[in-house]
């Protein structure tokens, strides 16, 4: 066998002597057989695989062990792109024809000659005659597929990728039809290989197929291919985005690593990106809809038509959104309907169901019998400040005394003997004010949801419309919210190089707000823990009883038949929640048009617009039995104790009403430039545009109406006129009545910006992009230097795995590495970069002129904060998707941070808000899934876990109060974490029983409990960092079944190495003037029974300051602080998928019938089963069960 050799043929230099025999052999040998037959290579079959390589490479591999030589010249090659071949059990004369024809060549052959040269007919035909391969991807419920990968399976230098709506098109030979086979591939879906046999319209269904990643990274900008994206972001597995859910952010939750989220007691969910970017501004990453940021948020996402989730994470992915992208971005992208799509309904419903809120956790008081205990210890040692007023008696008609200290009182004072007291408090050890509570005060929270949605389409058109209804009824009786939202989604193809997109939002929201609270916000709500633990809230007949509140309550009993004008003047929280009708309604709209132009192959032009209108008017109306209206009408009236003259009131009698109306009016202007194209190994993808984005807030707070009749619409006049009126109170104290004005507000945020993007890839193997945006404001200095300074990003990726000398590792399905760098931006609207002044909204009422005063002296050079990032990254995928996941690193840093720094006092101020502070977040992010056939399709395995460590440091921050006070409340530290936690140490007592706590400043180290701090003292050397409160480890895992028609999933979540804080007794005191009953912790119990490791009750009953602890030193012991690491059980979710034949018979394409399990259970690191999240003392979020149907047809 003769070796086979390649000969060159090239144009000069030191081959020319070598090219002059090569043409003079091919002319001998094309004589030599004119006559004769061209000679065969033999029926042996044979079977290639090539991808993408060199004509060189393919023809090496055809002849192998051939014995042919190969002659050709390099110009009819070199500019040949890399071929691939699929071909089985042909000959080689079959392949040859293949591989040649393709790329417009032929061959003949002489003896063991090869000779290749141009066939100028083919040349001729592949490039004159063009044909249109044109189609539309779908997944199996007919919805479109962004991103597939549609291309020629023997050519695949040919070939696009769908956009948003799921269609292809693009042009290739005419020749090829019939010849050659169309492949689509979408990672999660099944590969689909059809004939290209030259229909006008493709229509393809893709079935899914299990996997951890997708393919196709939306930015909201630009659709990119995965393998082209340099930048780190991650797409939400859809299985997640397809479960149950009242708000989009619950379905984040555990899924992506680097994301941590905070939850609240309904499951909503707020989140951070790699750590906490800023130090004042907006944590929260930025919201994209359908390529629009917009206000409100995941509220006005309807969840049921949310096609994808890509959460875009440093500053290659995220920087082309500026000055609002330094939190990260969140991309949702809705569904639509494909052109050309039969009518398809879509219904899906679900009940969610949870449990009460647990008192004994949620309001951890002392049992009845415990506080009693405590309540007449503290009573027989300090008794009671006497004061002679205008009572007859002990001045404590304005002290908040519980019944019990009433009895305590009333016994002191001889209006009651002994042996009444004793019974009263036996009556009250004995009574839990739980049954009432649980009874008239809380419900199991109930919430349901009904979603419609239609879509369908025409050849040109495509629509979808959706209705959501839901109706969620909180734990709280008299508070529940109402929603109502319709989406409609239209695309359009008005001709060939024209399309229209338009789409809209509109939700309507009704919330009553009657019921109670756990704890109070402001003086009109109806706190529980305001209760004490031996209240009942009804008699035995149903009548509602006297709850204490403000006044020492015997008083009020002796007052109430004088004349004033309210007889009833007493408390209680169910005639409270059915004397108000308290209720907003928010209306909230969106609108979005987008007009692209096709200019010719690759290249467009599109215009489009964004237009919000989100309106809120609140509306509380508080009738005559309320306390609100009770209270304020008898204390604000004119009163003699020792006539028991009643006189007039500031206020007239009838029901009041609070009116509060906000608006929002936005929009958003972009026209931009996108090209795409192929250049048979160049791939390009360039975006330029210009945007233009306005939004303007006004609020309206109307003076509260006074004597109003909402029957008659009519309101009183005021008995003593309006204004600041001074008049005596109850007590015979001089106030004055509230201003009777207006409030209003205005505001409006204006931004224009340029931005870019460019990426080239080179032969599917290195990827380099960059990008860069201005954004200049209203809101941010007018000096050039600052106000158009640009953010900007470079990256690279190396698609490690497509390399040659990679091809033998056949169990790598992708392999890249990834490097990023660039700049995004953070807004802080807190401040302004020229003085800012307050105007009063009244005259002033002794100069009877409108005053003002300075609220902030400004910031000249406001400029927008800037969070630099690097990020080193690798993306793999093994053996068919059985192992893939990522691997990052990344480092954060933030400048130009605005903080409040200290000043010198010269500039009128001793602080001021300026850009000054500095940052830095680094750490690592980690994912690995993996799924598998276990028995075929019809049993499966799929999880997939994340990680991530987050480093947070403030490196730069002038400040120089360093008083116990700025560490205790929080405020950020100079080479600290910025949520670092300080406490006292515990120092036991001192040489006369006081409990102390260490402090340097003291003679001995020590500083007595019983004493006022006085803040002054540097406290850097003896307050003790806790640790952080915001976790540096987090991880989450998802995993499932499945099981036939059954699938079967987990989300756990994990959350290591911070601190949090519980409750504890608390030191209550009563004597103080106030107007508040104390509330006494359960841990009372400890402290009686002589636990060491608390403070102990002072005992000295002679020294007023041994009343109370400074509750600086009680409320931040280093004893509170304890580990938070917990593992949270966060969701179980079982779904049928009814079997499709049982559907046919009914005409259902499917139908699902699903139940889901959140907050399963809880692993903590703490000794007290504490909830680290939600500390005993808040609201926990409660067990949840939820069962749904969906089908469409």
């Amino acid at each position: 066998m003769k070796k086979k050799q390649i000969y060159f043929s090239s144009g000069g230099g030191k081959l020319r002597k070598m090219t002059l025999i090569m043409k003079m052999t091919v002319i001998f040998l094309l004589c030599a057989n004119l006559v004769m037959a061209t000679e065969s290579f033999g029926q042996e079959k044979y079977s290639f695989s090539l991808n993408r390589v060199t004509l060189e490479e393919a023809l090496n591999q055809i002849l192998q062990n051939s014995g042919y030589y190969i002659v050709y010249t390099v110009n009819d090659i070199r500019k040949i792109a890399d071929v691939s071949l699929n071909m089985e059990q042909v000959t080689i004369e079959q392949a040859l024809d293949r591989v040649l024809s393709l790329n417009g060549l032929k061959y003949t052959v002489s003896e063991n000659a090869i000779v290749i040269a141009k066939d100028a007919s083919a040349v001729k035909n592949l490039q004159s005659e063009q044909m249109k391969v044109q189609g539309t991807v779908k997944d199996e419920k007919g919805l479109p597929l962004p991103g597939a990968s549609v291309y020629l399976k023997a050519e695949n230098t040919l070939g696009v990728t769908t956009d948003i709506g799921g269609h292809f098109e693009f042009k290739v030979p005419a020749g090829l039809k019939g010849k050659v086979v169309l492949v689509i591939s979408f990672i999660g879906m099944e590969t689909v290989e059809l004939p290209l046999d030259g229909r006008e319209h493709y229509e393809i269904s893709m079935k899914p197929e299990i996997t951890s990643l997708d393919d196709v990274l939306i930015t909201g900008y630009q659709t990119i291919s995965r393998e082209r994206a340099t930048g780190a972001f991650d797409i939400v597995d859809k299985r997640q985005l397809e479960k149950p859910a009242s708000d989009l952010s619950s379905r984040l939750i555990g899924t992506t690593a680097g994301v941590q989220a905070t939850l609240t007691e309904d499951g909503k969910a707020s989140l951070e990106i790699r750590g906490r970017s800023s130090l004042n501004a907006n944590a929260q990453p930025l919201i994209v809809v359908d390529g629009f940021p917009v206000e409100g948020g995941f509220e006005t996402i309807n969840p049921n038509d949310v096609e994808s989730v890509s959460i875009l994470k440093d500053a290659a992915a995220a920087s082309i959104w500026g000055a609002r992208s330094g939190n990260g971005v969140i991309v949702v992208t809705t569904r639509k309907a494909a052109k050309g799509d039969k009518l398809n309904v879509a219904f899906n419903t679900f009940l969610r169901f949870r449990q009460k809120i647990d008192l004994d956790y949620a309001n951890p008081t002392a049992a009845s019998a415990d506080q009693i205990r405590y309540e007449e210890m503290i009573f027989g040692k300090y008794g009671v400040a006497l004061n002679e007023g205008i009572f007859s008696e002990d001045d404590v008609a304005g002290k908040c005394y519980t019944l019990a200290q009433i009895a305590l009182n009333e016994a002191r004072l001889g209006n009651i003997s002994e042996d009444t007291k004793r019974l009263r408090l036996q009556e009250l050890q004995e009574t839990d004010y739980k049954d009432d509570v649980y009874k008239h005060l809380l419900r199991n929270p109930f919430l349901q949801q009904y979603n419609l949605s239609v879509s369908g389409g025409g050849e040109r058109v495509g629509v979808m419309t959706s209705l959501l209804y839901e109706k969620d009824k909180t734990h709280y009786i008299g508070t529940q919210d109402e929603k109502y939202m319709l989406n409609m989604r239209m695309n359009s193809d008005i001709c060939k190089w024209l399309k229209l997109d338009i789409s809209g939002m509109f939700q309507y929201v009704k919330k009553q707000n009657n019921g109670a609270v756990l704890h109070a916000s402001d003086e009109n709500d109806i706190a529980i823990s305001d209760l004490s633990p031996y209240e009942h809230l009804t008699n035995r007949d149903g009548s509602y009883t006297h709850i204490v509140r403000d006044y020492y309550l015997p008083a009020m009993e002796r007052l109430v038949g004088n004349g004033f004008p309210y007889s009833d003047w007493f408390y209680n929280p169910l005639q409270e929640i059915r004397s108000r009708d308290r209720s907003t309604k928010d209306i909230k709209a969106r609108f979005q048009a987008a007009l692209t132009l096709k200019l010719w192959e690759g290249l467009n032009f599109s215009s489009s617009l964004q237009y919000e209108i989100f309106n809120s008017k609140r509306r509380d109306l508080y009738k005559e039995d309320s306390w609100v209206v009770k209270n304020p009408v008898n204390y604000y009236t004119e009163y003699n104790d020792a006539t028991g003259v009643v006189g007039k009131s500031a206020y007239p009698t009838g029901q009041f009403l609070d009116q509060y109306t906000s608006e929002m009016q936005g929009y958003t202007f972009r026209n931009q430039v996108n090209f795409n194209r192929t250049f048979r190994r160049h791939d390009f993808n360039v975006v330029l545009g210009t945007e233009l984005r306005h939004r303007r807030t006004t609020s309206y707070t109307s003076p509260r109406v006074y004597g109003y009749n909402d029957e008659t619409l009519t309101s009183k006049l005021f008995p003593n006129g309006t204004g600041k009126l001074a008049i005596k109170d109850l007590f015979g104290n001089t106030i004055t009545v509230d201003d009777y004005a207006s409030t209003f507000t205005f505001n409006t945020d204006r931004f224009f910006s340029l931005y870019g993007n460019a990426a080239y890839t080179f032969d599917n193997k290195y990827t380099i992009s960059g990008s860069v945006r201005t954004d200049a404001s209203n809101f941010i200095t007018d000096d050039p230097k600052y106000r158009y300074a640009p953010f900007w990003s470079v990256g690279g990726m190396w698609n490690l795995g497509q390399e040659s000398f990679m091809s033998d590792y056949l169990f790598i399905d992708w392999l890249r590495l990834r490097l990023t760098y660039g700049y995004n931006g953070n807004v802080d609207t807190s401040t302004s970069f020229k003085p800012l002044v307050s105007i009063g909204s009244v005259e002033n009422v002794y100069k009877h002129e409108i005053t003002g005063s300075i609220a902030s002296f400004g910031n000249p050079e406001l400029r927008w904060e800037k969070v630099g990032s690097v990020d080193i990254g690798i993306d793999y995928s093994f053996w068919g998707g059985k192992l893939a996941g990522k691997l990052d690193y990344y480092r954060k840093y933030s400048k130009d941070l605005i903080a409040t720094i200290s000043i010198s006092s010269a500039n009128g101020t001793t602080s001021q808000k300026l850009n000054n502070a500095e940052m830095l977040n680094s750490g690592i992010e980690l994912e690995v899934g993996s799924q598998l056939d276990i028995i075929g399709k019809d049993i499966q395995w799929y999880g997939n876990v994340n990680y991530a460590y987050n480093l947070n440091r403030i490196e730069r921050l002038f400040v120089t109060d360093n008083s116990a006070k700025t560490y205790l409340r929080g405020d950020f530290k100079e080479g600290e974490n910025a949520s670092t936690i300080y406490a006292w140490h515990y120092a036991g007592v001192n040489k006369d029983g006081i409990p102390c706590v260490e402090e340097g400043s003291s003679p001995d180290g020590l500083r007595p409990m019983n004493t006022v701090y006085d803040n002054t003292s540097d406290a850097t050397g003896w307050l003790r960092p806790q640790g952080v409160k915001v976790a540096p480890h987090i991880m989450g895992l998802t995993t499932g079944f499945k099981v036939y028609n059954f699938d079967l999933s987990l989300i756990v979540t994990g959350k290591f190495g911070h601190k949090f804080k519980r409750s504890s007794f608390n030191y209550p005191t009563m004597g103080k003037t106030g107007t508040s009953k104390i509330w006494v912790h359960k841990d009372v119990s400890k402290l009686l029974d002589g636990d060491k490791a608390m403070p102990p009750l002072l005992t000295d009953t002679e020294d007023s300051n041994q009343m109370y602890y400074d509750s600086y030193y009680t409320d931040a012991m280093d004893y509170l602080y304890h580990n938070a690491n917990h593992i949270r059980f966060q969701e179980l979710n079982l779904t049928w998928h009814i079997p499709e034949v049982w559907l046919q018979k009914i005409g259902f394409r499917t139908a699902a019938v699903y139940g889901q399990i959140n907050n399963l259970g809880l692993i903590t690191a703490n000794k007290y089963k504490n909830d680290p999240e939600f500390p005993e003392g808040t609201v926990k979020p409660e067990r949840s069960f939820i069962v749904g149907v969906k089908f469409n047809f």
